[in-house]
């Protein structure tokens, strides 16, 4: 992502800024819902 035109902001219904910490948590990978720790955790439910 190129900042030569100023930093991106979600204008949604906006403009927000939104804070970096959070432009980073949005990045981050889903988790599998369907194998791994979160359907051991299910198990005994």
């Amino acid at each position: 992502m190129s900042l030569s035109h100023g930093r991106p902001y979600l204008a949604i219904p906006g403009p927000s800024v939104i804070p970096d910490r959070v432009l980073a948590a949005m990045m981050r990978p889903a988790p599998n819902i369907y194998s791994g720790p979160l359907t051991e955790m299910m198990e005994g439910l």
